[in-house]
This record gives C-alpha cells, sequence and structure tokens, in this order.
C-alpha cells in the first residue's frame, strides 16, 4: 500500500486561559490550509473553527463538537475580541476563496 503524506505550513495564532462556567479553558487558536481551528487540551476537546468574527458558526461548531453551550458561547466570543484586540482583519470571502482554490474570481 503507498503511503502519501502532504504537509501544509499552519499557525498558532494565539494561546489563552478563558473562564466560563467556573472552568478555566486552555484555548490555542490557529489557523491551517483549510482554515481555523481550536483545541482545549485541558479538555481533550478540538475542532474546526471558522473566522474569528463568525461567533455564530464557532460557537455552534463547539456545540456540535460536545462543549458545553454556555461554554461555547463565551470562547466563541472571547476569540472574536482576542483577534479583534490583535489587529487581526477578518478574511473576506474573496480571500478565502483565492487561498483555496489558487486564484481570484472574476466579477462582472
Amino acid at each position: 500500500m503507498k503511503k502519501t503524506t502532504t504537509i501544509y505550513k499552519g499557525s498558532v495564532l494565539f494561546e489563552a486561559n478563558i473562564e466560563a462556567n467556573g472552568c478555566t479553558y486552555l484555548v490555542i487558536y490557529g489557523k491551517h490550509v483549510n482554515g481555523y481551528f481550536m483545541c482545549i487540551p485541558n479538555f481533550g476537546f478540538g475542532c474546526e473553527m471558522s473566522d474569528p468574527a463568525d461567533t455564530f458558526w464557532n460557537c455552534e461548531s463547539m456545540i456540535n463538537a460536545g462543549l458545553d453551550k454556555s461554554a461555547a458561547r463565551c470562547i466563541a466570543g472571547e476569540i472574536k475580541s482576542i483577534m479583534s484586540a490583535m489587529g487581526e482583519p477578518a478574511e473576506s470571502m474573496d480571500d478565502m476563496l483565492a487561498r483555496q482554490f489558487g486564484r481570484t474570481l472574476e466579477r462582472a
């Protein structure tokens, strides 16, 4: 059997302790070739994420992966606040498509 390994460069954008519901979540938020990710190693948790400003999608992603709804809302809001404070611009849809498909869109 032939094994194929593809390597992409990813990055951790921040690591923060976020307190919610009496718990402290060590949140690691980063970017990879297909978008964003988040993991909480002290809870054995991780999931795909969207742009940091998209708190609805990010909250739903965490809930669907098994995180408590209240904690997910708090963490999604904190991710947005942290990234905004860091001056990280939100990625436009055109930029995302160009990154994923390697080209820009033609506008009519």
